[in-house]
């Protein structure tokens, strides 16, 4: 009803639920791992669940759930989601890796080993990403 009287678009209604759904989804997982049945999340795996929502959803399931389960969105959208890798696809070339889809693979391993915090800089990254290259080249 609200989205007719507001006029908003079916492109727009569609996004939206696809969203409401993946971030009710997430909501859940969050407050399940904060509830302490199961352990905590790592940054990386909030980062996982919440990464491809857009901020109005974030804020959207932010103001309907407890503090704890907040603060875990603050969290991510203050900090966790302005975290990137330092090393790029040029530099898995450099290191001898051909193009292709190993490069997303190893880039995605080498940022969630920076979100939770077993790397920090980029001699770090090019140690992993060399290790990781080995480990798919078997060399």
């Amino acid at each position: 009803e609200t989205c007719v009287r507001l006029d908003i678009g079916p492109n727009f209604i569609s996004r939206y639920f696809e969203a409401r759904v993946d971030g009710l989804n997430a909501l859940e997982k969050i407050k399940r791992s904060i509830q302490g049945r199961n352990r905590s999340l790592l940054p990386s795996e909030v980062c996982l669940l919440l990464r491809n929502l857009p901020i109005e959803m974030l804020l959207h399931l932010m103001a309907r759930t407890d503090e704890d389960t907040r603060r875990q969105f603050s969290i991510y959208i203050t900090n966790l989601s302005m975290i990137t890798t330092t090393i790029d696809g040029n530099d898995l070339k450099t290191l001898g890796l051909k193009p292709g889809p190993a490069y997303k693979a190893i880039l995605d391993t080498i940022l969630d080993a920076r979100l939770d915090g077993k790397i920090s800089n980029k001699e770090d990254e090019l140690a992993l990403a060399k290790k990781l290259i080995n480990e798919k080249t078997g060399g």
